[in-house]
């Protein structure tokens, strides 16, 4: 029985992320969007000589703050560091469908 609740709580969970990203990508400034891929694209070029670059996460926690404001983030931690990552990523591939 926890297995099946675990699952349908990770399927909830994930059904609550797309529809944030749903959202966040239409909402999106188009200066904000631009500025948003080229951060996107420049991270992932340079992901296997300087992961997660100071400069180019500061952009993304900045738009972070900008759309998401109450949910905090902190460019300290690695967790969070990944988690704007990865949304922005996904917000990103969501514009490019």
């Amino acid at each position: 029985m926890p297995t099946k609740q675990m699952g349908r709580e990770r399927t909830l969970e994930k059904n609550q992320d797309m529809k944030l990203v749903d959202s966040i990508a239409q909402g999106i400034l188009k200066e904000d969007k631009e500025e948003i891929q080229n951060n996107i694209k420049l991270i992932k070029d340079i992901s296997d000589t300087e992961p997660y670059n100071n400069g180019l996460m500061r952009v993304l926690f900045h738009f972070w703050a900008k759309y998401i404001p109450q949910q905090k983030q902190s460019m300290k931690c690695g967790g969070c560091r990944q988690s704007v990552f990865r949304f922005w990523d996904m917000v990103n591939n969501k514009w490019n469908e």
